[in-house]
């Protein structure tokens, strides 16, 4: 037993120990490199959640528009510009709230925007219906929902929400 433990000091003596400046440089390099590109990586991930939050947002205000338009005697809601991340409360022309239903509202996703934009019918020349433009503060995406088409298109990587006329923001 004294002759292992001899053994083990001798070795100790002689070994070498811990890791040379070298060997540190080289760990904090591949550290680094891994970072370099994991970063971007995320970013794209986060942009591409907020760019499906919007176009949700989008789906979920279909819905609420037809809701609306069933429970209110055919008759879409007036138009109306989405804050950051709060809800669009749907109203009858003249800003007259539905009396059919007190959950009249599209819900929004905090950072996300929507524009909902009904159809003049008055003058008998245009077909009723609505626009609902949908986007990010920070996914770059415009999502545009025409009910005359029944189709989402997606406007990108640049949000110019003046260039696309259903994102046009609504006179109060």
């Amino acid at each position: 037993m004294t002759a292992l433990l001899r053994w083990h000091r001798a070795r100790r003596r002689t070994g070498d120990e811990g890791f040379t400046l070298i060997e540190l440089l080289v760990v904090v390099v591949i550290i680094g490199v891994l970072i370099a590109i994991a970063v971007p990586l995320y970013n794209n991930y986060k942009k591409g959640a907020q760019n499906t939050a919007a176009q949700s947002d989008v789906r979920n205000g279909v819905t609420a528009v037809e809701a609306f338009y069933t429970a209110n005697g055919n008759q879409y809601p007036q138009s109306v510009n989405g804050t950051l991340g709060n809800p669009l409360k749907l109203t009858l022309a003249g800003g007259t709230p539905s009396t059919k239903s007190d959950a009249d509202q599209i819900a929004v996703s905090a950072g996300n925007q929507l524009i909902l934009k009904t159809t003049n019918t008055a003058s008998g020349t245009t077909q009723p219906g609505y626009a609902i433009c949908g986007w990010s503060s920070t996914g770059k995406n415009v999502y545009v929902y025409k009910s005359v088409t029944g189709k989402t298109i997606k406007y990108g990587p640049d949000k110019t929400t003046p260039n696309i006329p259903e994102c046009k923001i609504v006179d109060p």
